[in-house]
């Protein structure tokens, strides 16, 4: 388990942290030039880009991060490193469960669900390489493992409607 969550959280850290509260207050800080965000979770060496979005409610939250490994080798050993991740973890946790659900995007790809065996709470991922671009997709919904096949089934067509556009991180391009 502990080895599965450095290594989701890590591709996913940007994804799942919660907003800072605002005050109204404060003088916005601006982040520094130069700032090492891009340390962790994926070394600077290993990334050459990447662009992140997200959008949270109450009880919701919608992500997606792309980003463009340094050669499609790195990209496929980082979907390894989580599915060798994921495989460990086949009991739950403290009452967190991690899932794999089989889902065709027809790419490298590997889904899988985060939930708990008594409440509410459910995380859906999406880790989908295209060449050398891996794309990290998240949701969370005050939903259950039963209840997980629309956000899988969402995911999935996101992801195939991304992936498409993702031809420029492979060598034939698009």
């Amino acid at each position: 388990m502990t080895r599965l969550l450095t290594t989701v959280l890590g591709l996913a850290l940007l994804l799942t942290a919660p907003a800072a509260a605002a005050t109204s207050a404060a003088a916005p800080t601006p982040i520094p030039d130069g700032f090492p965000l891009a340390r962790w979770p994926l070394a600077p060496a290993r990334v050459e880009d990447r662009l992140a979005v997200r959008a949270t409610g109450p009880e919701y939250l919608d992500a997606r991060e792309l980003v463009s490994m340094r050669g499609a080798r790195v990209a496929v050993r980082a979907l390894s490193r989580i599915r060798r991740a994921l495989a460990d973890c086949t009991e739950p946790v403290r009452g967190a469960v991690w899932t794999v659900h089989a889902a065709d995007t027809g790419y490298d790809a590997v889904t899988f669900t985060l939930s708990y065996t008594r409440g509410l709470g459910l995380s859906t991922f999406q880790v989908l390489r295209v060449g050398k671009g891996v794309l990290i997709t998240h949701t969370y919904v005050e939903g259950t493992l039963a209840s997980s096949g629309v956000d899988l089934r969402r995911q999935t067509r996101l992801g195939r409607d991304l992936a498409v556009d993702m031809c420029v991180f492979t060598r034939a391009g698009c």
